[in-house]
């Protein structure tokens, strides 16, 4: 357990409206905030890492779970930080395709 949020293969994360903070509403629809657990695709010290569906969308997405640590928690605030930094600066190449290849869509506290 050790601060894991438990979840399994097609749990569901239902996440209030008003938690979600969207950084770009034409790739994150905000009616409601619903993944599907598809699997687990990684973990390390602070958090683990789920490949889930947003429900809404159909929109394959990895979500970011961090432990329920205090020092992870503000770890996790540094890391939003240099993504909203990626995103807001983001160039694109002459193909279109963006420099980054990954792009914080929103983010919340869950429970």
């Amino acid at each position: 357990m050790d601060g894991n949020l438990i979840l399994h293969e097609n749990d569901s994360l239902r996440i209030p409206v008003k938690s979600v903070r969207v950084l770009d509403d034409s790739k994150f629809p905000k009616e409601r905030a619903e993944f599907r657990v598809r699997s687990l695709l990684g973990q390390g010290t602070f958090a683990q890492v789920f490949r889930c569906e947003h429900v809404q969308s159909g929109r394959i997405v990895a979500v970011k779970i961090v432990k329920n640590k205090p020092a992870f928690t503000r770890q996790s605030t540094t890391e939003i930080d240099v993504f909203r930094a990626l995103n807001d600066s983001k160039s694109k190449s002459s193909s279109g395709v963006p420099d980054s290849l990954v792009t914080l869509l929103c983010y919340f506290m869950h429970r």
